[in-house]
């Protein structure tokens, strides 16, 4: 197992489709708000939600722009990823590193050596978020590409050097 400390961040990709989104949708909202008139039922109230929801997210995007922690972190201690809502998961309960999913939504998928065992040794309330959590199907943890500022392929190596598992 590789002691070495590896930490990725946000996509900035993830960053500038959020930013993107977000003017898309304003420039609806103004373009309803401006130029629909009568010809769209309830102009006013499509094009502020649309402006609003506009804002919403540009501001959750830019939190998130400004958030210079780590978002997943590799080292002795096990594998942490911000998502999962967890503490790191120790290198010892995990079997094995993949690349799962569809060409839609591609994940790294970490399969859990004992699913059972492993959420008895968390906290209730970490159990709980990780039972509801989207990223976790027993006995899977798994980290969605485009969510790290590094390739899918790239993360799964680093993760499977850490793992000590030889690379395929």
């Amino acid at each position: 197992m590789n002691g070495e400390r590896r930490e990725f961040h946000t996509s900035r990709t993830r960053v500038q489709h959020g930013i993107l989104l977000s003017v898309v949708l304003a420039l609806i909202g103004l373009g309803t708000l401006l130029f629909a008139g009568t010809t769209v039922r309830d102009a006013e109230l499509v094009g502020a939600v649309a402006l609003v929801l506009s804002a919403v997210i540009l501001f959750v995007v830019l939190r998130t722009a400004r958030d210079t922690r780590a978002r997943m972190v590799l080292d002795g201690a096990g594998i942490w990823f911000r998502d999962w809502k967890i503490g790191p998961v120790p290198w010892a309960a995990v079997d094995d590193a993949y690349t799962s999913g569809s060409r839609l939504q591609a994940f790294v998928s970490l399969r859990l050596r004992d699913p059972e065992g492993f959420l008895a040794g968390l906290p209730e309330a970490e159990r709980k978020a990780l039972r509801a959590n989207r990223l976790y199907r027993s006995p899977e943890l798994r980290i969605p590409h485009g969510a790290l500022d590094a390739p899918l392929d790239q993360v799964l190596a680093t993760i499977k050097t850490h793992l000590g598992t030889p690379q395929a």
